[in-house]
């Protein structure tokens, strides 16, 4: 499943993507510190984060499941930072600018 979401998200297929991220939510339940439970969790953020900023519908419910998945590399963070630190940089960004807290200086 992880790579199907992989290939919709980098195909620009938002809302296929959103699906399959809602089909795994709980196979992450399960295998929540799996490589692919990283992974899952880095793409269905920045899914839920692309909606959001093509959208204004829906778009707190789009932001809190990119925080949710935000919030779940952190904790991936602690076992293995070398794999999750660009992850979490790259994640906080994309909500600072859905949120328009950006400083361009």
């Amino acid at each position: 499943q992880f790579w199907l979401l992989f290939e919709a998200y980098i195909f620009n297929d938002y809302d296929h993507a959103a699906q399959i991220a809602k089909q795994t939510a709980d196979i992450m339940q399960v295998l929540p510190s799996s490589a692919f439970g990283l992974q899952n969790y880095f793409y269905s953020g920045l899914t839920a984060i692309a909606i959001a900023l093509q959208s204004r519908k829906g778009r707190k419910k789009h932001i809190r499941r990119a925080r949710k998945s935000l919030k779940m590399l952190k904790k991936f963070c602690k076992l293995c930072p070398q794999n999750c630190l660009n992850k979490i940089s790259l994640l906080e960004a994309e909500l600072a600018v859905v949120k328009g807290n950006i400083n361009m200086e």
